[in-house]
């Protein structure tokens, strides 16, 4: 997609449902640093290096939790406690990029 984009004159705006650093959420802090050395690279050049702006979708869960439910997606089994939980983690992952915005 930043292909297409890249190649398309004129403004063009790239949004990823999922971003690199939601990767460190799901894993110990030990798993992610040897990921970082693996590949070389640091937490602050993927999350302020990488996209220009964050906008971190809070989910359901929390708030919301009549609207929150498993049974649209597959790949979503949490409870909306455990939902909760996994989107705090999810979103200190981007604390400190300087355009995140939280909606």
């Amino acid at each position: 997609f930043v292909e297409i984009a890249l190649a398309t004159p004129g403004p063009c705006l790239v949004i990823c449902d999922r971003g690199t650093m939601d990767g460190k959420a799901y894993c110990s802090d030990e798993n992610w640093q040897k990921i970082l050395s693996e590949l070389e690279l640091s937490n602050w050049n993927i999350r302020d290096n990488q996209y220009d702006a964050v906008f971190h979708m809070v989910t359901a869960a929390d708030g919301a939790a009549e609207f929150y439910t498993t049974g649209n997606n597959v790949a979503r089994w949490e409870t909306p406690e455990q939902a909760c939980e996994q989107d705090a983690k999810t979103l200190q992952t981007y604390v400190g990029h300087p355009h995140l915005h939280i909606i």
